[in-house]
């Protein structure tokens, strides 16, 4: 997969597919993040968002992508061609192989086996095409549906950060959690079989 033509990454799933995220993807997104439940757990934004703001972001989005900083993808529904979130391999760090996995679903798109689906194609993504070593997730401790994507696709957890996120005035505590290169290739066949799984 070359790098340089970003533009027209398409990563392939059952449900969803990801794409770089683009400039027209910005009504749509600005649509889904403004609901205040869908942003409680993200730490950089919440609700509300205006369109000016979104289409900001996406601009340094495509600036991130060619810089090669960090890949941040629209999730797009197989069925409809909408987007329905957005997830993101960052914090990229050639020389050591790493990097951080990100993501957020749209409130109406909950519990139907798209997040899941993503973050496989983001993992794959980093350790096929990027060749990482090392993929950390931190989430939110009270996020029970990373917890349980965590579950699904088998990173390990490290530890609790302690009051790394403010949120509505409070701080909140995060967990850490990582998979490496080795992990991933044991576990990505079973982990694929798991998404065909959800179509029977």
């Amino acid at each position: 997969m070359n790098l340089k033509n970003w533009k027209k990454i398409k990563l392939s799933g059952v449900k969803v597919f990801l794409r770089a995220i683009r400039k027209s993807d910005a009504p749509r997104i600005f649509e889904l993040i403004n609901n205040r439940k869908t942003t409680f757990f993200l730490e950089s934004v919440d609700a509300p968002v205006t369109l000016k703001q979104e289409k900001e972001f996406i601009v340094q989005a495509e600036k991130a992508w060619k810089s090669k900083l960090k890949f941040i993808f629209a999730i797009i529904d197989q069925n409809t061609g909408q987007s329905i979130g957005c997830c993101e391999v960052g914090s990229y760090d050639a020389t050591n192989r790493r990097a951080s996995f990100g993501i957020w679903i749209g409130k109406p798109y909950w519990r139907h086996g798209f997040g899941f689906e993503a973050a496989v194609l983001a993992f794959q993504f980093g350790f096929e095409t990027l060749k990482l070593n090392r993929i950390k997730y931190r989430y939110n401790l009270l996020n029970t549906r990373s917890k349980k994507l965590t579950q699904k696709i088998g990173t390990k957890f490290e530890g609790i950060e302690r009051k790394t996120t403010l949120k509505r005035g409070k701080f909140y505590d995060s967990v850490v959690t990582s998979m490496l290169a080795d992990e991933w290739k044991q576990k990505s066949k079973k982990i694929k079989k798991q998404i065909l799984n959800l179509e029977k």
